[in-house]
Parts: C-alpha cells; sequence; structure tokens
C-alpha cells in the first residue's frame, strides 16, 4: 500500500519577509523490513529556480535563490514532525536540507536526489 500526503513546514522567521509555510508532498512505499520515501518541496511560492549543491549517502542540499518579495528573509522550519527535513532561509537563498544522519534507524540511505519542475525532489529508503 502506497501513503501519500502534504503537509506544511511552519517556518520562523528572525528577521526580513518570509512565507509562513513551505509545503512538502511524500510518498511512502512500505516493504518488508523497511521503507522507501519520496519527498518534494514546494519551493516554487518562494524561487522560481533550484540546484543541487552537496549531497551524499546520507545528506542532500538544494539551493534556490529567493525572489525579490522575499530575499530579506531570514529564517527556518521549525517543529514540523520530520526533523531530517529542514528549510533555511539566508543570504537571499533558501536551502532545503535531507539529512538521514538525524534518523535513529540502522540504515538509511539518499537514493536519488534531481530538481523537477524546478522543486527539490528526494527519494531515500531505511530498513530495520
Amino acid at each position: 500500500m502506497r501513503v501519500k500526503g502534504f503537509s506544511f513546514a511552519f517556518v520562523q522567521r528572525s528577521s526580513g519577509t518570509c512565507p509562513q509555510t513551505i509545503g512538502l508532498w511524500w510518498f511512502l512505499l512500505p516493504y518488508e523490513g523497511g521503507a522507501e520515501h519520496t519527498v518534494v518541496a514546494d519551493t516554487r511560492e518562494f524561487a522560481d529556480t533550484t540546484k543541487l549543491v552537496s549531497s551524499n549517502k546520507q545528506f542532500v542540499e538544494f539551493v534556490s535563490p529567493l525572489r525579490s518579495n522575499y530575499a530579506s528573509c531570514v529564517g527556518q522550519t521549525r517543529g514540523q514532525g520530520y526533523n531530517f527535513y529542514n528549510v533555511e532561509f539566508k543570504n537571499k537563498k533558501a536551502y532545503f536540507r535531507v539529512d538521514l544522519r538525524k534518523i535513529d534507524a540502522p540504515l538509511s540511505l539518499i537514493t536519488y536526489k534531481s530538481v523537477v519542475a524546478s522543486r527539490p525532489y528526494v527519494r531515500w529508503a531505511i530498513a530495520d
């Protein structure tokens, strides 16, 4: 059974004009002993382009130059249920990160990362 959803990560603003929330589309495909996860961050509200800037098997980071109406934003997402997804706003850019080092599991691995329709797209797997 595939599970899918949409949730919001709330932005805690330190200064400037920031979006109130960041939308996250997520999909979960469970299998015996683990699951495959997919997450897409809806950066189109505040940025027109996104690029992959850093990655390894446990961490991936994308950067999106902010549109002029949000260029002053300094802040980050807070308190969402998945603390391994994070968006930080600073220096006229938004940084979307998936950090699997924050998951308490024997094995987790980023299996695919890309930019799709100008949005960060990450697929990762977890096993017991």
